[in-house]
C-alpha cells in the first residue's frame, strides 16, 4: 500500500482487508480443484456402470464454476471494499473512539510525567532548605568562635599604649619620696560638662532592611565613647552581646570609624572603641552604621536626631521604642521572617531547631516593655 501516511489508522485498515481477501482467494481456488478432480473420476464411473444414464453436465464435467460478476483477484476491489468497511467502522465510531482513547492516554501519561517531576523538585527543595539553615546557624558559631579568639589574640595600638608607658614607668629609677607631697590638682572638667549640666545627643537606633522596623530611641551624654555606645545599643534592642561589633560611617562606602579590633591595612584611620568619642564624631557627622555578629550580620542605622542639654549625673535615658529585639543566633535577617511566622502560630516547614528556641522562649515579635527595659538602661 501506498499513501501519505502509511501508519495512519486507515491504511492499517487497509492492509487487513487485503491479507483478509488474499486468504480467501486461495482457499476458493484450493476448492476449485479439488472439485474438479472429483468430478471426472464420477464421470468415468458412470459411463462404464451405468450406460442409460446422461453424463453429468454440472459441476463435474466442467470443474469449478465462477458465478456472474464476482472475481478471485483479491485486488480488484480493494478500494472499494476497504473505503466501504472504513465508513462503516468510522459510522460505529470504532476506530475514532480508539485514536481519541490513545491520545487521551498520552496527555494523561504527560501530565503524571510532568506532576511527578514538580513533586520532586519541591521535596528536593524541601530537603535542601533545612540543611541550609543548619549550615547557617554552623557558620554563624564558627564566626563567634573566631571573633572571640580574635579579640584575645590581637591588640591594637590604643591597647598597646598603656604597656609601653608601663614599661617605661619600670625602666625609670626610683625616686625617694618627697616630704612634702604635692596637693592633687583638680581634674579639668569636660567641654560637654559645664556647671552641672551636659550635652547629650538624642539617638534613634533602627535594625536594617526590617519592615515594620525595630528602633528605640534615648538620650547619651556627647562625652562618652563609641564603646558606651555599643552597650547602649545592646541594652536598648536587648541584644545579648556575645559577638564582635564595629561601626562605620554614613557614606556608602561605609568605611570603619571605631572598632573592638584593627586592621592596619584596611581599617586606615579607624580608633578603638574605647578612643574615639560620641562628640568628636557626630558634631561633623549625622549618621553612622553599627554592625553586630558578623556571622548573622544585624545591620544598625544610628542617627543623632538632636542635641540637647540635660543634667550631668546621667549618662543616658531610655525614650523609647517599639517592637522585640529578635533572637541572638537565629540566622540573620533572612529568617527573622520565619521567625515571626513560628510566633504567630502560622504553618509552613521551618527550622525545627529554631522553631523550638521560639515556643521555649515565649518571643513575641510584637512586644516591648518600656518601663522594664527601662529600669536597666537608664543611669
Amino acid at each position: 500500500m501506498t499513501g501519505r501516511y502509511p501508519d495512519s489508522p486507515k491504511h492499517i485498515f487497509r492492509r487487513g482487508v487485503q491479507h483478509a481477501q488474499l486468504a480467501l482467494g486461495k482457499r476458493r481456488q484450493g476448492e476449485g480443484e479439488g472439485e474438479g478432480e472429483g468430478g471426472e473420476g464420477m464421470q468415468e464411473q458412470s459411463a462404464s456402470t451405468q450406460q442409460n444414464k446422461r453424463p453429468s453436465s454440472t459441476r463435474e464435467s466442467r470443474g469449478p464454476q465462477k458465478k456472474k460478476g464476482k472475481t478471485n483477484d483479491p485486488t480488484a476491489s480493494e478500494d472499494t471494499v476497504s473505503d466501504t468497511l472504513w465508513q462503516r467502522s468510522a459510522q460505529l465510531g470504532r476506530t475514532g473512539a480508539a485514536t481519541t482513547s490513545m491520545t487521551a492516554i498520552a496527555y494523561e501519561i504527560d501530565a503524571k510525567i510532568r506532576e511527578s517531576e514538580e513533586r520532586m523538585k519541591r521535596d528536593i527543595l524541601l530537603r535542601i532548605e533545612p540543611l541550609q539553615k543548619t549550615l547557617g546557624h554552623l557558620v554563624s558559631q564558627m564566626t563567634a568562635l573566631y571573633e572571640t579568639v580574635a579579640s584575645v589574640a590581637l591588640r591594637t595600638p590604643g591597647r598597646a599604649e598603656p604597656q609601653r608607658q608601663q614599661s617605661e614607668q619600670v625602666s625609670k629609677p626610683e625616686q625617694p619620696p618627697s616630704p612634702h607631697p604635692a596637693s592633687p590638682v583638680p581634674a579639668s572638667p569636660s567641654a560637654s560638662v559645664q556647671g552641672g549640666v551636659a550635652k547629650f545627643y538624642k539617638m534613634e537606633v533602627e535594625i536594617c532592611k526590617i519592615k515594620p522596623k525595630i528602633w528605640r530611641q534615648f538620650l547619651i551624654r556627647a562625652d562618652l565613647t563609641f564603646e558606651d555606645l555599643h552597650e547602649a545599643i545592646q541594652r536598648a534592642l536587648g541584644w545579648n552581646n556575645a559577638h564582635a561589633y564595629d561601626f562605620k560611617d554614613g557614606s556608602p562606602f561605609q568605611r570603619t570609624i571605631a572598632a573592638t579590633y584593627l586592621d592596619e591595612f584596611v581599617d586606615d584611620g579607624a580608633k578603638h572603641v574605647e578612643e574615639l568619642l560620641l562628640e568628636d564624631y557626630f558634631e561633623r557627622n549625622e549618621v553612622c552604621k553599627y554592625l553586630y555578629d558578623f556571622g548573622d550580620n544585624w545591620e544598625h542605622k544610628v542617627t543623632k536626631l538632636e542635641t540637647v542639654e540635660r543634667e550631668s549625673h546621667i549618662e543616658r535615658e531610655l525614650l523609647g521604642g517599639k517592637k522585640a529585639c529578635p533572637i541572638e543566633d537565629s540566622g540573620g535577617i533572612w529568617v527573622y521572617k520565619d521567625t515571626v511566622k513560628i510566633a504567630k502560630g502560622k504553618a509552613g516547614d521551618f527550622d525545627p531547631f529554631l522553631k523550638d528556641r521560639v515556643e521555649e522562649d515565649g518571643w513575641d515579635p510584637d512586644a516591648f516593655d518600656l518601663e522594664a527595659v527601662k529600669t536597666y538602661f537608664d543611669r
